[in-house]
């Protein structure tokens, strides 16, 4: 998996944090939370980075959402081509279709943090991460830019 991890994957929908609001007033939620409950396959694309990853690389990986109906929160495993969980939980926020959510794990010798911003519509999602890298010693950071079908 590339430097930026999953949710961002982080994939990817998720780990996101968004906020609301927009014009004139109210500021409350834009309705009911999505569904985001699956199987998603994310596709992430590094962007600029300080990190010496290759801007446009891909990564494709699979996450598995866990969501009660109607529930504002989800949980996010990214998984293994195997299936099996790889990294997470992470626990994510849901505010109308708007996906969000902040995870560490551990990568190559160090530990990437990313947020993640989302978007969700029926059995799509696009979003971007922001993440930095840091084994104690050296540290670096980037941007990532996903879509996901479930």
């Amino acid at each position: 998996m590339s430097r930026t991890g999953v949710l961002v994957v982080m994939a990817a929908m998720l780990g996101l944090s968004g906020c609301g609001g927009g014009g004139g007033g109210g500021g409350g939620p834009s309705g009911p939370p999505a569904d985001v409950q699956g199987i998603w396959t994310i596709t992430e694309t590094m962007g600029n980075n300080t990190c010496g990853e290759p801007v446009g690389a891909k990564d494709v990986y699979d996450v598995s959402v866990v969501q009660a109906p109607g529930a504002s929160t989800f949980e996010l495993t990214v998984l293994d081509a195997a299936g099996d969980p790889l990294d997470g939980p992470f626990i994510g926020s849901i505010n109308g279709n708007t996906i969000s959510w902040t995870g560490s794990f551990d990568e190559d010798g160090g530990t990437t943090t990313a947020q993640i911003t989302g978007t969700v519509n029926g059995n799509s999602l696009s979003g971007s991460s922001n993440w930095s890298w840091t084994d104690g010693d050296d540290s670096c950071s980037g941007t990532t830019s996903f879509t996901g079908t479930r």
